[in-house]
């Protein structure tokens, strides 16, 4: 009976009937069943104590897309907005940007999509920042995260100690956060908008966790039939239930389907303020070093990652043997050959580089990738590439007679200077 008024919000009425029992008793066993799941929460939402904070979270490591990068890592937070009925003189507070009476739930959860925190009952006109400063001023457990350790956060938090929030548009430029401002347009323009674009996807995990928790329990997100008293112990006892379905690992499909979409869109819940903006204060410098430090680790092995197009290319050279200006001398008869080439796209933002060598009678074999901020013409990275090959093979000790590569204009150009 409790989970089917939780779960599809039925009313007492029509659970007795399906059940065969008066109105009375489904109310006394409602009541009974969310007093026992309300202290069964308190044993599965487990909140993190200061060592064990400072522990790195395994499946971040085993996350080659976050890790190193965002080692500091302990979890995501957000504030969802749950459905409450409210007295008449008391619905002003309460009332949220959507016409809704509700609460302002903020939460933290883990990589596991389970929650860690909760803070419940904030009224729902409360911006996520005052709730999230009700919760640190009133709660002496709140786990604040330690030293340079931090809480992945949307726009609507301040960037401060133990909060790493996304670098946010001015009036000047506009940095893409969104997932979906990445799948349907170019890729990230500048570092900032790297670090957002990664950012978004890790933090993604609280929306996700908040998708299947009001997934399953109807009773969050339609029409509010209990008071704020009963409707504080329906959030904390379907929280509980979330995290015990999550640990018992039973066969559940709202988690499976979650999972499987670790970079889904940033979904705006009703009441979610991700994109409220905020006014960064002096605390936020810690923070603001360790993001622009996470944004330039994260621009700089994407710039050294070879283009996808120029990989193939050196891939296909080299095993198809394809016919190649010869730049110096008249035959590829010396043993050492060199073979450049560049590769260059209007649609990106990075020219490939890449070089073969080999020695025919040794059969010594030596290849190498770079990857540059694209030239102004193909041309131009046709050269860089040779320029580049020069550069590692003197640095080789290889005196190479011969360069060889696919665009004439380059053999021309090293041949007539003028």
């Amino acid at each position: 009976m409790f989970l089917r008024i939780c779960g599809h919000n039925e009313v007492q009425r029509d659970v007795g009937l399906r059940f065969g029992r008066t109105q009375e008793t489904v109310k006394r066993k409602f009541f009974e069943v969310l007093n026992a799941t309300e202290l069964l929460a308190c044993d599965y939402i487990n909140t993190p104590t200061s060592e064990e904070l400072l522990r790195i979270p395994e499946r971040l490591i085993m996350d080659r897309k976050y890790w190193p990068y965002f080692s500091g890592f302990v979890g995501a937070m957000d504030g969802v907005h749950v459905c409450v009925k409210v007295k008449p003189e008391l619905q002003g507070m309460y009332w949220n940007r959507h016409d809704r009476t509700s609460f302002n739930i903020m939460a933290i959860c883990d990589l596991n999509m389970l929650f860690t925190y909760v803070w419940n009952g904030a009224p729902g006109s409360c911006h996520d920042t005052a709730v999230l400063n009700t919760a640190q001023e009133k709660d002496s457990e709140f786990p604040l995260p330690p030293g340079d350790k931090y809480y992945v956060v949307d726009s609507g938090y301040p960037n401060k100690q133990g909060f790493l929030a996304p670098y946010r548009s001015s009036r000047n430029t506009v940095f893409r956060y969104h997932l979906s401002q990445f799948e349907n347009g170019p890729p990230p323009r500048n570092m900032q908008e790297l670090f957002n674009r990664w950012h978004a996807s890790l933090r993604s995990v609280i929306e996700r966790t908040f998708g299947v928790w009001k997934k399953k329990w109807r009773i969050l997100c339609e029409f509010p039939r209990y008071n704020m008293k009963v409707q504080k112990q329906v959030v904390m006892a379907t929280m509980g239930l979330h995290n015990f379905i999550r640990i018992s690992n039973f066969t559940d499909d709202d988690f499976g389907e979650q999972m499987g979409h670790a970079e889904m869109e940033n979904i705006n819940f009703e009441g979610d303020l991700g994109d409220t903006e905020t006014t960064e204060i002096a605390e936020g410098d810690l923070m603001a070093n360790i993001r622009d430090n996470i944004a330039k680790s994260l621009w700089a092995n994407r710039n050294n990652l070879l283009d996808s197009t120029a990989w193939a290319t050196a891939q296909e050279r080299q095993v198809l043997g394809n016919p190649h200006e010869v730049i110096q001398g008249e035959t590829p008869r010396t043993r050492d050959i060199c073979q450049v080439d560049g590769a260059w796209k209007e649609t990106e933002c990075r020219a490939g580089l890449g070089w073969y060598y080999f020695n025919t009678d040794t059969q010594e074999k030596l290849m190498g990738t770079f990857n540059l901020r694209r030239g102004i013409s193909p041309l131009q990275t046709e050269l860089e590439a040779l320029i580049w090959a020069m550069q590692c093979m003197l640095r080789h000790n290889k005196l190479i007679m011969v360069f060889e590569t696919d665009c004439s204009n380059v053999v021309k150009m090293v041949s007539k200077p003028e």
